[in-house]
């Protein structure tokens, strides 16, 4: 019968992974087949959870080179005092069967903790060695660890995997009869499948390390195949870990989130899935995105985005009861968590840049959201759920828009932007509450929302720049037209982020609002890249192209300053904005490149 006995590994993120902890004797098995899974980092702690016991020992079987530099103890957990008590009374012991090390560096601090193997690949000797190490080092009574690193160096030394295996076998049992436990590292892809099916089958607990590219990064992954013992309660699913000055860190949350919720899948009588008493199915990615693809391409988008972004919204207050009580059962109530709860579901990997409820601000960016290749943003979905959350949450009326889209192929990500509805309403609101907003003063002055505004003719805005055009001369009044059109963006420019502090496409996707409802014309962005600080628009309706007849020319002078305006205010660079074709030379669109300067 296996002892349930629960003994750390080191790190109590892990533990609660491996369903508790580990049995005595356990032999655990790290296999990994990447240099970022950094799986160092966690031999170190497993040495350590042994060696702040006051007589704990650790052995190493050393295979890589250079030993005295592959394998160290977590620094940030140590003192000097503590390294200098476990070499002096021999509690840190490498057993180095790599061969010739040469000279130490100055700062590795074991040497005279390192026992050289005369023929590391006599499997014989070393066995006789570690037995002997233990008989020697260890009172009755008294468990210790050991850390083989690795058997893929041992196989590339010894020369006979057959060999390797048998030798292994005999350690895995050297272990339970001494209820030591002992950590081996593999690399899965360096071996025959027979070999890594015998190990696995033997070994009492297996951990993967792997590494997975999420955006532009990698990012190490952890799984938990196997602990025996604790079979029940291993929670064997993948998740991300980072490195920081603190040491290891498990994103656990998620997968404990995922955990409770498929803890609450029932299935009724009738055959309905349930999931926290609202009925759900379960189907494949794929067929939900054929779904949404089919919407998009049967409607407009503007039908589309309605109606997405609706069913999202509808979808968020079912949800929010849960999403509130799961987050209030473990910890204080953070609104950052409603967002972060959605990686539990399998939308896609969350991450909040920015969230300021105080100024009205919230900027997420989401990974491998389901897509198809677009002109234009497709996942109303995720807007209208995340302003159902922030709606629910704040009890006021928000507004999100996706303002960078993986399927438009410039990023692989997506962002997306929310403020309050009332306080941004005069930038967003349409025709029909506009109208509503409109006043005039006791003193005769036309206002909106307070501040003061001019009706104005496009037949009147046409006369202005023609007589601008007569006075001076056709090259001056370009240029005038233009210089006034980039003062207009980026005094929006510098409102909108200093008001709300929205910033960089942001503040272009409401300038595209507020074009929208005061007859600018509607602005579409085609293209825009960051970093080459280029873009690609057309503007259906511009003021002056729209209201002339065929001229032959490129007549949206004041647009094109609105534009370089707005792109030099969000790049914070010089660039240009060239008109490259317009109705009134005859063209069915107006359309506009941007670039720097130079």
């Amino acid at each position: 019968m296996i002892d349930r006995s629960e003994i750390s590994f080191g790190l109590a993120s892990l533990d609660k992974l491996l369903g508790g902890g580990l049995s005595p004797g356990c032999p655990i098995l790290m296999v990994s087949d990447h240099a970022s899974t950094r799986k160092t980092a966690f031999m170190g702690y497993f040495a350590l959870e042994q060696l702040i016991k006051d007589q704990g020992k650790v052995f190493v079987i050393e295979y890589l080179y250079p030993p005295h530099l592959f394998y160290q103890l977590p620094d940030f957990l140590s003192s000097p005092s503590f390294f200098q008590d476990i070499v002096k009374n021999r509690r840190y012991i490498i057993l180095n069967c790599y061969g010739d090390i040469g000279q130490f560096p100055p700062e590795f601090r074991f040497k005279d903790s390192i026992i050289n193997m005369s023929s590391p690949n006599d499997l014989s000797k070393l066995r006789y060695q570690i037995e002997k190490l233990r008989r020697d080092n260890i009172p009755e009574g008294v468990n210790a660890r050991w850390v083989f690193d690795d058997i893929t160096s041992m196989i590339v030394t010894v020369g006979d995997e057959n060999k390797v295996l048998k030798f292994i076998k005999n350690i895995f049992h050297f272990l339970r009869r001494t209820s030591d436990l002992g950590l081996f590292y593999i690399e899965r892809k360096a071996h025959t499948e027979q070999l890594m099916a015998a190990l696995e089958d033997l070994a009492g607990a297996i951990i993967y390390l792997d590494v997975k590219e999420m955006g532009e990064s990698l990012i190490p992954h952890l799984r938990v195949v196997k602990n025996r013992g604790f079979g029940s309660d291993v929670i064997s699913s993948e998740i991300p870990y980072l490195f920081t000055r603190k040491g290891i860190s498990l994103k656990t949350g998620v997968l404990e989130d995922f955990e409770t919720i498929k803890k609450h899948l029932t299935i009724t009588q009738n055959g309905i899935m349930e999931l926290f008493d609202s009925q759900h199915m379960i189907i494949p990615r794929r067929m939900y995105l054929d779904l949404v693809k089919a919407l998009y391409k049967n409607v407009n988008y503007e039908t589309y985005n309605k109606i997405t972004y609706k069913l999202g919204k509808n979808a968020g207050k079912e949800m929010y009861p849960f999403f509130s009580t799961l987050i209030r059962t473990r910890s204080q109530f953070n609104p950052a968590d409603l967002i972060n709860v959605f990686n539990s579901f399998g939308i896609g990997k969350t991450e909040i840049l920015k969230m300021d409820l105080r100024r009205g601000f919230i900027h997420i960016r989401m990974y491998n959201l389901a897509r198809w290749d677009s002109a234009k943003p497709v996942h109303g979905v995720i807007s209208g759920l995340i302003a159902a959350c922030i709606e629910l949450f704040t009890r006021k009326s928000w507004k999100c828009t996706e303002v960078k889209c993986s399927a438009i192929g410039v990023n692989s990500f997506c962002e997306f932007m929310a403020t309050p509805e009332e306080e941004l309403g005069y930038l967003v609101q349409d025709l029909q509450s506009l109208k509503s907003e409109l006043k005039i003063d006791k003193n005769g002055g036309l206002t909106l929302k307070g501040s003061r505004a001019i009706l104005i003719s496009n037949e009147n805005v046409v006369a202005i720049i023609n007589s601008i055009k007569r006075l001076t001369n056709k090259k001056l009044a370009k240029e005038i037209q233009y210089n006034m059109g980039k003062e207009i963006a980026l005094h929006f420019g510098k409102f909108v982020t200093s008001k709300y502090n929205i910033q960089g496409e942001g503040i272009f996707n409401f300038w595209t609002k507020v074009a929208g409802t005061r007859g600018w014309g509607s602005f579409n962005l085609e293209f825009f890249d960051p970093e080459e600080k280029k873009a690609h628009l057309k503007v259906e309706n511009t003021i002056l192209g729209s209201m002339r007849a065929e001229t032959g020319e490129m007549v949206d002078d004041l647009t094109a300053g609105i534009i370089a305006g707005l792109f030099e205010y969000i790049t914070n660079d010089k660039l240009i904005c060239k008109e490259v074709k317009c109705v009134s030379k005859g063209d069915e669109i107006c359309e506009f490149i941007v670039r720097p300067e130079d």
